[in-house]
């Protein structure tokens, strides 16, 4: 009689599944992490967007809500309060106290916001800056002040130190590496909304 001699088969894998497993979370692993790349400056883009829009609101809500604010000129009631951007410094803005109400920025005369000078994260950089005047004419500029006063419900917007009959303004921001852009429109009657 014939006797078959059967191994028994022992639990586990072999050396070769498991080097062959690891080899394809590897191959895996790269995958993901060579597109994170683009993630994470497509996060910091929409971050640096709504932050923006955050601290252009939050000038509005300083202005109409009458109480003090710590400034680099010392703790003071504002009647004025803006948002500075500018192109030439295109990885931040900073709020504002427009003591001289004029609705411009001058570093003399105005005092910045303690705890509201902002750069952007991971390269942010701000690209353009528009306005759209009441003729739908839209243009670009260099710098703008947003300021908004006690007792107004509309924002100015100032131009190298010029209000004109502007509607709205849009600040339109970029990730470095990436084709996305996020851009923030800020209306004269206060909405402030984050685009494409």
């Amino acid at each position: 009689m014939l006797r078959f001699a059967f191994r028994r088969l022992r639990p586990g894998f072999t050396a070769l599944e498991a080097v062959l497993v690891a080899g394809i979370i590897a191959l895996i692993s790269s995958v993901v992490l060579v597109g994170f790349g683009g993630l994470s400056g497509n996060i910091a883009l929409q971050r640096g967007a709504q932050e923006l829009a955050l601290n252009i609101r939050r000038a509005q809500s300083f202005a109409l809500s009458v109480r003090k604010l710590d400034t680099s000129a010392g703790a003071m009631t504002p009647r004025t309060v803006g948002a500075h951007l500018d192109t030439g410094d295109p990885v931040g803005y900073f709020l504002f106290v427009d003591r001289n109400a004029n609705n411009t920025y001058e570093s003399a005369d105005d005092a910045k916001i303690i705890g509201f000078e902002t750069a952007f994260d991971r390269g942010v950089r701000i690209e353009s800056l528009s306005v759209t005047d009441q003729n739908g004419v839209t243009s670009n500029v260099s710098a703008m002040d947003l300021t908004y006063t006690l007792g107004l419900e509309e924002f100015s917007v100032a131009i190298r130190g010029s209000v004109s009959n502007i509607v709205s303004a849009r600040i339109v921001l970029r990730a470095p590496g990436l084709a996305a852009k996020k851009s923030v429109e800020v209306r004269v009657t206060g909405q402030v909304s984050v685009g494409q």
